[in-house]
Formats: C-alpha cells, structure tokens, sequence
C-alpha cells in the first residue's frame, strides 16, 4: 500500500507539480496547547466557493484535532466580531490581505487583532490562481500556501507552499477541485505531521527536576 501510494505520489508530480516547500522550525514545544485563529485567502475565480469552504472546513478540523492544539476557531467568527460597534471583519481582510500579498504580517494590525481574537496563533490558508507561460502543459497554476504565525512577534512559525501548473485535462471544473482538495489534504497532513516536539526536547524537560532536586542540599 505505501508502495502504491508513492508511485500515485511520483506520477501526479510528473504531471505538473512542484514539490511542496516547506521551511519553518523543527521543535514546537513552545507553542503547545494554544489557541489558533485560522483565517483564508482566496484570489482563484476558478475554484467554486464550496471547494473553498471545504478546504477551509477541513483546516479548521485537522488543526483542531492536533494532539498539541488547544482550539482551533474562524477568526471571523471570534466573540468580537458579533459585537455591535466591532470592524473586527475589515481589520481582519487588511491584515490578511497584506499578509498573503506581502508575506509579511503587519504589527500595527497583528497586535489589536491578538487581544480581540485572544489567540497567540494564526494559520493562513492561501489559494492563488494565475495564467501560466507559454512553457507550462496548460493556461493556468495555481499557488497554495499553509502559513503559521506567532501574533506577538509576527514571526513564521511553518509555511508549506505548493506551485502547480495545471494540464489542459485538469482544468476542467471537477477535476479541479478534486486536485486542489487532494493537495490541501497532503499540505495539512504535513503540517500535522510537522507541528510536534522532537524527543529529545521532551527529555531535556523531563530531566529538569532531577537536576533542579540534584543541586539542592540535602
């Protein structure tokens, strides 16, 4: 079975695809047991909406599910949004806007939204679609993008990116969105996969009382 999926693995990629970039840290254990405001960039008229939410639906959940995540929630649908006098909904499309634009997450606005989301996490699910040249297999690609971010310092925690450049037969509506839906689900497995603390990380904390009780004096 893991043979087979290796090989679906290698043809898909033979298609079209880049692998996918990932670059970020290799121990978490600093941002365990948080809360994560997830928030969506979509600049891709060619994926229907319901895609769209499902992609985000299925983030949400598999943040959720993590071992080491405390809550994973829809920014927009934060308590702060639901009070009258709140702009929370356009503070949050500038931040996101600039953030998925510029890959840089604004200070001036990161800050505000921290206290009003309570979250110390934030995850960006960003999808891109743009014609491609003359030397692709088809007319379009598409960009993906998984990003984490600690609000306070504004710093790249994880980033999986994906760039795919799409074959004539793919750009047909359903095949479409299955190849997008498939590729958000690899992402976020890695992610997943990734967002963990190394052993020995774990056995440094563990050791620290017994080192702490060894220089006490009897």
């Amino acid at each position: 079975m893991r043979f087979t999926h290796i090989i679906g693995f290698i043809l898909l990629c033979l298609s079209g695809c880049q692998l996918p970039v990932i670059t970020g840290k290799n121990n978490f254990f600093d941002y365990r047991n948080e809360r994560v405001a997830v928030i969506g960039f979509k600049a891709a008229d060619s994926v229907p909406e319901n895609v769209w939410d499902g992609m985000l639906n299925t983030a949400r959940q598999q943040i959720q599910d993590h071992s080491e995540v405390n809550q994973a929630f829809f920014a927009k649908d934060a308590p702060a949004a639901r009070l009258p006098e709140s702009n929370l909904a356009v503070r949050l499309q500038r931040f996101t806007t600039t953030l998925a634009l510029t890959g840089i997450a604004d200070r001036d606005l990161a800050l505000p939204l921290q206290e009003d989301l309570d979250a110390n996490l934030l995850f960006l699910l960003q999808l891109e679609d743009y014609p491609c040249s003359k030397d692709c297999p088809g007319k379009r690609q598409f960009l993906m993008r998984l990003k984490l971010l600690d609000f306070q310092s504004g710093e790249t925690l994880y980033q999986a990116r994906l760039n795919y450049q799409l074959n004539e037969d793919e750009e047909e509506t359903q095949a479409l969105s299955e190849l997008i839906a498939n590729w958000n689900g690899r992402l976020l497995n890695r992610w997943a996969a990734d967002f963990k603390t190394p052993w020995h990380r774990w056995r440094y904390e563990n050791l620290k009382p017994l080192a702490a009780n060894a220089g006490k004096p009897e």
